[in-house]
């Protein structure tokens, strides 16, 4: 039974860490709705202690759903996460899964055809940054906001009682939307869009008709469904 998580090696850790301040934008951004843990202490029905990554928790109106986040960027076998997924399937009340990975040839075929049949998406870093956007539109959206207007809710709630700043309000609007994921991408870094960008790059390239291959056996990332 372990006490306490299993620390990654440094490369790892700074993954996890990036990835990390990801997840705190979007929790930041809708404080009421978003709530994300790090390295939780799952306990399994046989008593084993476990410590995914992260647990991210959205509270919709209507529901609660909760996602178990691992970040892979460390020299270690990917079915070592596969078998983990699975052993906390069957011994906890969590099903959901997701995981994040640095690295474009990490995921083997036979593993990634494994999780997609088991249900687990799988992304990159770049494919991340999309599922976190259309994330917060879909909270925004249950909170009754304009899509990314969170951060300057306070500033267009005291321009509403004026009829002259009416035009004012529209763009604030349209501005707040634009700023989530800017804010995201501060966040990632230049060096590492930079190398996901060239990753995906040489991929295109290595392919006939500039065909993804890395894209073959892939999980597609299942719209969020509030």
């Amino acid at each position: 039974m372990a006490d306490e998580p299993q620390r990654p090696n440094e490369r790892g850790q700074a993954f996890e860490e990036t990835i990390g301040r990801l997840l705190n934008v979007l929790q930041v951004t809708h404080p009421t709705v978003i709530t994300v843990r790090h390295q939780p202490k799952i306990v399994l029905h046989n008593g084993e202690d476990v410590f995914p990554d992260f647990e991210l928790k959205c509270a919709f109106p209507h529901q609660t759903d909760i996602r178990l986040i691992e970040c892979q960027d460390r020299k270690k076998d990917s079915q070592e996460i596969q078998r983990k997924i699975r052993h906390i399937k069957s011994l906890s009340k969590y099903n959901r899964f997701l995981i994040v990975y640095r690295d474009p040839d990490y995921l083997g075929p036979s593993v990634s055809g494994t999780l997609a049949k088991d249900g687990v998406p799988t992304y990159d870093v770049l494919e991340f940054l999309d599922f976190l956007r259309r994330l917060e539109v879909v909270v925004a959206r249950s909170e009754n906001l304009p899509t990314g207007v969170a951060e300057v809710e306070a500033a267009i709630d005291a321009l509403r009682g004026d009829p002259f700043a009416a035009g004012l309000v529209g763009i604030l609007g349209r501005q707040a939307e634009k700023a989530f994921l800017p804010n995201l991408l501060r966040e990632v870094g230049s060096d590492l869009l930079i190398d996901q960008m060239s990753s995906r790059l040489k991929t295109l390239a290595s392919t006939e008709s500039g065909k993804d291959e890395a894209m073959v056996g892939r999980v597609e990332p299942p719209p969020w469904r509030p």
